[in-house]
């Protein structure tokens, strides 16, 4: 659970030939073995770990698990856990498209709090670059669907690329900037016309 909250990692909690409310609250068996070890470790320096312990448990049993007490046979849960682990390791070691939108967003978000603190033109030009790689991801993304709330989350990040880029261009004047916008709202209209068409059932801008 430590390495699920500072680091990431997925967790996919197995509950086999176990309540997940007595993992949640630590009841029966649970309440067993922490009486055991309050009485082991108490009045040592690890006796602290014991609220630790207990948390990691109640956190597992919140997370979307696999409870093995529904009536299946054991050859067929184990083989759809194992596939669902399959799918999850797949998803991380390709970069799911879904875990790339949200570091893109996270480092968006760092990006433009760092430019809001010190408003200095290099940190714009750094949020710039990093909604673009939000942009392009989100791109692959729709452009895989039809889905309308994936194309309108598309523009509305492009949306926003734009209203920087015109703001660096009003705030430097410099001719590459203002043809750095154009380019953009050029992309933009053609993006518009790739989800309308898309709409009415026709592919390919």
């Amino acid at each position: 659970m430590e390495c699920k909250n500072t680091n990431g990692q997925i967790v996919v909690p197995v509950f086999y030939q176990i309540n997940p409310a007595q993992v949640r609250h630590q009841t029966g068996t649970y309440a067993d073995a922490f009486a055991k070890h309050e009485e082991r470790l108490q009045g040592t320096q690890n006796h602290n770990k014991i609220q630790t312990w207990r948390h990691a448990l109640s956190q597992a049993a919140n997370i979307s698990a696999w409870d093995c007490s529904a009536a299946r046979s054991e050859s067929e849960l184990v083989e759809k856990i194992a596939m669902d682990v399959l799918q999850k390791l797949e998803s991380i070691n390709g970069g799911g498209i879904e875990r790339r939108i949200a570091t893109c967003k996270e480092k968006a978000q760092e990006k433009l709090n760092k430019f809001l603190r010190s408003g200095e033109i290099k940190d714009m030009e750094e949020l710039i670059s990093t909604m673009h790689q939000l942009a392009d991801v989100k791109l692959e993304k729709a452009l895989n669907s039809d889905d309308s709330s994936v194309w309108e989350d598309l523009l509305g990040t492009y949306e926003r690329l734009l209203q920087l880029k015109r703001d660096k261009w009003e705030h430097s004047q410099d001719e590459r900037d203002y043809e750095d916008y154009c380019a953009t709202q050029k992309h933009v209209k053609h993006l518009q016309r790739e989800y309308s068409n898309r709409q009415h059932g026709f592919w390919g801008i």
